[in-house]
């Protein structure tokens, strides 16, 4: 009798498919004095980066009586550049602004899935001869 090898032939999985979604966060912290003082009630506006005109618009919230604001879900995309994944990221645009403060705003802020982006902002307060109403004229930084 001849002995019948069995082999047991290895079933193929399908690789599971990568999410496009995931998520990241941004906290925005404002404060006026070199960082010594909260500035409460600071306008945050995320933007998509880009060259799009209007700029679309993430998010839109206040900071609190601590100067900062809740963190903030964005959305993180996969860059898989020659068809290799390599990391989720998206990039983002921030405008700071508050009342007796002159606006700061900054370019390509990079987010990173599943982590924390900090911006810390040191808000300068307007010279008595500025006033909020004088906006397109009171200081205005870009920061990229």
């Amino acid at each position: 009798m001849t002995k019948r090898h069995s082999f047991i032939k290895p079933i193929k999985k399908p690789m599971p498919a990568i999410s496009p979604l995931s998520y990241g966060f941004i906290k925005v912290n404002a404060f006026s004095a070199r960082e010594a003082l909260p500035v409460d009630t600071a306008s945050v506006r995320i933007y998509e980066a880009g060259e799009v005109f209007p700029p679309v618009l993430v998010k839109s919230l206040v900071t609190d009586s601590d100067g900062s604001t809740q963190n903030i879900a964005v959305e993180t995309k996969l860059d898989d550049k020659n068809g290799i994944a390599r990391s989720r990221y998206s990039v983002f645009d921030i405008h700071i602004s508050a009342y007796g403060y002159g606006d700061i705003f900054y370019r390509n802020v990079t987010v990173y899935s599943d982590s924390l982006t900090l911006q810390n902002v040191n808000l300068l307060p307007l010279s008595e001869n500025e006033s909020d109403s004088s906006y397109p004229y009171k200081e205005y930084r870009v920061y990229e």
